[in-house]
């Protein structure tokens, strides 16, 4: 039986899930072990859809096809009574500008909204106003990558599978994108101390997907 494939956009989000690895071992671009005594293979893709997609063939010319990807990692949070860590569950991920919709299972109702660049306070209200309701659900977080993870496994038939968890809250501080701390701490030393609160805060949400993700595995 072929592995499944798991991914993350960034290795923050990887982390926490190699620990929960059996036999692991280390590749070129990715690692490869058991869990639940089932073949897997893990990468990180990168940020956003276009350098997610790309390094999602790369892997995938090396591999043989995965029987299933599950891209396991944080999303933003858009409702006010989320809260770090909290599973982020919906059954319809939304492109925020062609509002293509793909249907992925899940056991609650909900929008996944993946955007092109990174959402702050404002745009998070602008986006659960403007997709409230739609397909009679609520959205629950937004991503940059999910819908194009989910878009490239059904054009090449394999199985997609979605687990998040909020690691930062509607009220909370997203820090811009500025490459290294030593950097952004001459620039900006508020935009510093965000930056190490975020990245804490995505390691708790994939930690808080990591009992889903076993659950998942035991059953595909």
């Amino acid at each position: 039986m072929s592995a499944i494939l798991i991914v993350s956009a960034v290795i923050t989000e990887l982390k926490p899930v190699l620990d929960i690895v059996n036999n692991i071992k280390k590749a070129k671009d990715f690692y490869t072990g058991e869990i639940e005594g089932k073949e897997v293979v893990l990468a990180k893709l990168g940020v956003g859809g276009d350098n997610a997609v790309s390094r999602l063939e790369k892997v995938l010319k090396v591999i043989d096809k995965p029987s299933a990807i599950i891209l396991v990692g944080a999303s933003g949070g858009i409702k006010k009574d989320q809260r770090i860590g909290d599973l982020c569950k919906g059954d319809k991920i939304v492109h925020i500008e062609t509002k293509e919709v793909i249907e992925i299972e899940s056991d609650t109702k909900g929008l996944h909204i993946t955007v092109d660049r990174v959402a702050h306070k404002e745009d998070k209200k602008r986006i659960a106003k403007d997709f409230k309701g739609i397909h009679g659900r609520e959205v629950i977080g937004v991503d940059m990558e999910s819908f194009y993870i989910a878009d490239y496994a059904r054009k090449k038939g394999i199985p997609f599978y979605l687990i998040r968890a909020i690691s930062d809250s509607l009220e909370g501080m997203i820090p811009e994108p500025i490459k290294g701390i030593s950097v952004s701490l001459m620039l900006s030393p508020l935009n510093t101390i965000k930056t190490i609160v975020f990245f804490n805060n995505v390691r708790k949400a994939s930690n808080a997907c990591k009992e889903e993700l076993i659950k998942l595995i035991k059953r595909i």
